[in-house]
């Protein structure tokens, strides 16, 4: 079962990258006492760029559970594509068939909402980096998306889907821009422990979790 739990390995990081972008940062509907704050995705696989661009992430997930393993393809690498990724979830979840009853509805909407956020092009520098100023606003609407998504009873595996690939786009965001990073030996060391938090909530199925502590560590060397 999914959960939106914020304790565990690097919570207090977490806690602070939350509280930056203000809950998460997108949008947040009321709607029968329940609390959604917005997001999305549906390929049921992420979209995946082969080239000879340096990058880093391998994913493996299921609909239960995930693991990350960090690696670096120099020469007719895959990785995923995060914004093609984002940008097909969204298109995914815009085609699907509203979940019977208002919350279902509400929550696809939420994600929906926060998908076209992540997916707003000034917010990236290309398909793999974010814009410094606004990047934590990409993650906050991603960790919208996977709760408004997790919320949805009897999910159809679509949505499932989705919130993998939230996950995947995350994962891949941060570790980019660590590989990449030219900061002090200690905003490094704080990156890779966030990702590792990140990694281990991804696990557990603490998937809003996951990606607040893959925003923290894109933060620790973005900002």
């Amino acid at each position: 079962m999914m959960s939106s739990e914020t304790e565990g390995p690097g919570s207090g990081s977490r806690r602070d990258f939350l509280r930056k972008v203000g809950i998460y940062g997108a949008p947040v509907i009321l709607a029968g006492g329940a609390i959604l704050e917005t997001a999305a995705r549906a390929a049921a696989t992420p979209v995946e760029t082969c080239g000879e661009q340096s990058v880093a992430a391998a994913v493996v997930s299921s609909q239960s559970s995930m693991s990350l393993s960090s690696a670096t393809s120099t020469t007719n690498g895959c990785t995923v594509d995060p914004l093609l990724t984002l940008e097909a979830d969204l298109a995914t979840l815009e085609a699907l068939t509203p979940p019977r009853g208002l919350l279902g509805e509400l929550e696809l909407d939420a994600a929906i909402a926060a998908l076209k956020l992540a997916t707003h092009l000034p917010y990236w520098e290309t398909d793999y980096e974010l814009v410094p100023k606004t990047g934590s606003l990409v993650f906050a609407a991603i960790a919208d998306a996977a709760l408004a998504l997790s919320l949805i009873a009897n999910p159809p595996a679509a949505v499932t889907g989705v919130i993998s690939d939230l996950v995947t786009v995350a994962s891949t965001l941060a570790n980019t821009a660590i590989g990449s990073a030219t900061v002090s030996t200690a905003r490094l060391n704080a990156a890779n422990k966030a990702f590792s938090a990140g990694v281990t909530a991804g696990t557990k199925g603490q998937y809003v979790a996951a990606i607040a502590d893959y925003g923290q560590a894109w933060a620790d060397v973005s900002l």
